[in-house]
């Protein structure tokens, strides 16, 4: 599947203007392709029509033919790869130059060329694996790809391990973007805001094209406010999970397609409620329905304790417990409510409760590549507004988990198992 939002789709200008085509096409010396007249002239042709085929595009606006583009670009893939065969002058450029029209003729919406092109990649990084080319076209035909979460790991790689921080002006605007178009709004400004910092650029909307929606995007949350849901939680498929991020709430609340979720918005008086259902087995066969509830409050008047005890209010029976294994530092209560679940051997449940401060950068703890889901198959069409970022200050949570006490064993492993899923800011 495709979106009509392509990471690098539009090369972002980055300290210095880029000069000359190679700086626009991955660094590959054209000067090392073989010499013969016929095929120099293609190439020449190639680079007059790039700027067409150098990321995917949902309509073709272009005034040359497309069909003329797809047959210059086939003529030299199939001229390289003789090249290549006979052995002549073939460096890695030529190598990188193959893999360059199998790019471009994917971009022309040839979808067959995807499955041999990340093999052709794969291949020229195992040779050459100190090379940062080959990652680089590798991570924007992933993204060109709609597959925001290889990108982001491609280039993960390439910064880390092969060329360590440092990188040419093109590439580190196409990780800039890889960054902004998988929604990782918080790690691509904190990027921005340290290039800025480092080369004294005193205003970073102009030199970077992405920075006025990314403050669109992140702007401080309102005190005192009523925030709609749909301000508060933000629908996203990840690598491995369906979700909700709640930027303004500083979390992440995993998902299962069994399960049902209600959200509510934030109050004036900083509570947020999301719960999430689903059906349960209990041990003499039954059915109920268990309930996770996460309930946040936002710029706190009252202490963590008279938190604890408002949310703690109504259960029959309660006792803190230490058995219970969550990711973060928590008071963990189990409890039972006789007034609840009467068929079932009464209401069985355990509440975990946590405080977090602000973070030094807000989000980053959060984040993940991401898409949009999808709805019957269909592209998203991306249109970004406004969205806030974390509350100052500490942000309580609760997790409540609501069962039976003939489902609680269950209930518990599924509990413990959803919050070692849920990242916190």
């Amino acid at each position: 599947m495709r979106r009509s939002i392509r990471l690098a789709f539009i090369l972002a200008v980055w300290l210095v203007p880029l000069t000359g085509i190679q700086a626009q096409i991955y660094d590959i010396n054209l000067k090392n392709l073989p010499s013969d007249q016929a095929y120099r002239k293609q190439i020449d042709e190639f680079t007059g029509v790039y700027k067409y085929v150098a990321g995917w595009s949902v309509e073709w606006k272009a005034e040359i033919p497309k069909t003329k583009v797809i047959s210059l670009l086939t003529s030299l893939l199939e001229q390289t790869k003789a090249n290549i065969t006979e052995k002549k002058n073939t460096t890695i450029d030529t190598h990188l130059f193959q893999a360059l029209m199998e790019l471009c003729l994917y971009n022309a919406n040839m979808d067959t060329y995807h499955d041999v092109l990340v093999k052709d990649l794969n291949s020229i990084k195992a040779r050459h694996p100190d090379d940062y080319r080959a990652y680089w076209m590798l991570a924007n035909h992933y993204g060109f790809a709609d597959d925001p979460y290889s990108a982001m790991k491609e280039f993960d790689i390439l910064f880390s391990k092969v060329i360590r921080g440092k990188g040419v002006q093109a590439l580190l605007a196409d990780y800039l973007a890889a960054n902004f178009y998988s929604y990782m709004f918080a790690r691509c400004k904190a990027t921005i805001d340290d290039i800025a910092r480092q080369n004294k650029i005193a205003d970073p909307e102009r030199a970077f094209w992405m920075y006025p929606s990314l403050l669109d995007q992140l702007k401080p949350a309102p005190v005192k406010s009523f925030i709609p849901k749909e301000m508060c939680f933000l629908p996203q498929l990840r690598r491995t999970e369906v979700g909700y991020l709640s930027r303004v709430l500083g979390i992440w609340i995993p998902l299962k397609s069994t399960w049902t979720t209600e959200a509510l918005g934030v109050t004036s008086s900083g509570l947020g409620t999301f719960t999430i259902r689903y059906p349960s087995k209990t041990a003499k066969g039954g059915v109920i329905t268990t309930s996770f509830s996460v309930i946040t409050q936002a710029f706190p008047e009252h202490g963590f304790d008279d938190f604890i005890d408002k949310v703690m209010k109504l259960p029959s029976r309660k006792k803190e417990v230490s058995n219970v294994k969550v990711p973060w530092s928590a008071k963990v209560y189990e409890y039972w409510d006789d007034a609840s679940f009467s068929s079932y051997g009464g209401g069985h449940g355990l509440a975990v409760f946590v405080k977090r401060p602000a973070p030094p950068i807000k989000g980053l703890g959060i984040e993940a590549p991401a898409k949009l889901p999808s709805k019957d198959g269909k592209v998203n069409y991306v249109v970004l507004g406004e969205g806030y970022t974390r509350f100052d200050g500490e942000i309580y949570y609760a997790f409540i988990l609501d069962s039976a006490d003939q489902a609680f064993a269950e209930s518990k492993k599924e509990f413990i198992e959803f919050l070692n899923r849920v990242l916190l800011d």
